[in-house]
């Protein structure tokens, strides 16, 4: 009699924790995501799209919709994705209705100076409104930098970013734009944070040059030449013409640094000798081709283009 009350027990408990987890599941929000963007490759998009699911399910507040394979051919199959690849938001909230998913969010990723950029909204499929807007950007090389990226989003998304932007902005990044806001702090201004903003916004910050990092150690570039066109060695030590190491981590880094002149409204590199600061002997400085980077030296009374640098500042904006 009492190995029949112990079963009955024990199939009721069993029964009430598969019950109580059944709730649990059932009370989490139905998710689904949609990745979208052309010019990123689309084995990236879909790793991108897993663990970002994958963050949101962690959370404890999503769960991934069961058909959410259905839901994506779904909306491929409409005439919008068709014609343009890209689906209106109302089309995806009446095809989230159908295949019983509550929110769908949307990712759009773009790829920009070797950075991954990822603008995402949430849709409530009922209302059809976007309620909650996010984006993060960051290198892409490695899957641990991918799950890093999604885990970002994802963390935005449900309000747990923790990101503060003078913190963000204090910080050296290569590539960046060092510039002085309205109240003269040094920030650092990445590409997608500069997209994002109002020309009204931009007009506030007075350009400083672009910063690279190497090793551990940096400098800025600045933004254009040295006004006056070609001087010799001389007048180009007088206007903070670069070490060697510097000129050669400049041409190293010369594309993807002509890259962020031309987006943050500087002005790129020409194809010609520039010198920098270091002498090869009493009569000879060293020089650099920005054409084709070779690196040599000539008589320093002959003349070269000059673009000078800076330290990286000390960050003020805290």
């Amino acid at each position: 009699m009492k190995s029949i009350l112990r079963t009955i027990l024990l199939v009721v408990l069993c029964a009430g924790v598969a019950f109580g987890a059944a709730a649990q599941n059932a009370a989490r929000k139905k998710v689904a995501v949609y990745m979208t963007g052309s010019d990123v490759d689309k084995a990236y998009k879909r790793v991108l799209g897993s663990k970002l699911v994958g963050a949101l399910t962690e959370s404890g507040e999503y769960a991934a919709v069961e058909r959410t394979a259905e839901f994506l051919e779904a909306l491929e199959s409409e005439t919008d994705y068709q014609t343009s690849g890209e689906v209106r938001d109302s089309q995806i909230a009446r095809l989230g209705q159908r295949y019983g998913v509550r929110y769908v969010v949307v990712a759009d990723v773009t790829e920009l100076f070797d950075e991954y950029f990822v603008a995402a909204r949430m849709i409530n499929v009922e209302t059809g409104l976007v309620e909650r807007t996010y984006d993060a950007s960051g290198p892409a090389e490695s899957m641990a930098q991918l799950v890093a990226l999604s885990q970002s989003v994802a963390n935005g998304l449900i309000g747990r970013s923790g990101r503060q932007a003078s913190a963000s902005a204090s910080t050296p990044k290569h590539l960046a734009l060092c510039a002085t806001d309205g109240n003269g702090r040094t920030v650092y201004i990445t590409a997608a944070e500069w997209e994002n903003m109002t020309d009204g916004q931009k007009i506030g910050y007075t350009k400083k040059g672009i910063c690279l990092l190497e090793n551990g150690e940096g400098f800025l570039v600045m933004m254009r030449d040295v006004p006056g066109g070609y001087m010799d060695w001389y007048a180009a030590c007088r206007n903070n013409a670069p070490t060697k190491w510097q000129a050669e981590i400049i041409v190293k880094n010369k594309d993807s640094l002509n890259d962020a002149l031309r987006f943050f409204g500087g002005v790129p590199f020409e194809s010609t000798w520039y010198w920098t600061n270091e002498s090869y002997i009493s009569s000879r400085a060293w020089d650099v081709d920005m054409g084709n980077g070779y690196v040599s030296n000539y008589f320093k009374t002959n003349t070269y283009r000059v673009r000078a640098v800076a330290p990286v500042p000390v960050s003020s904006a805290m």
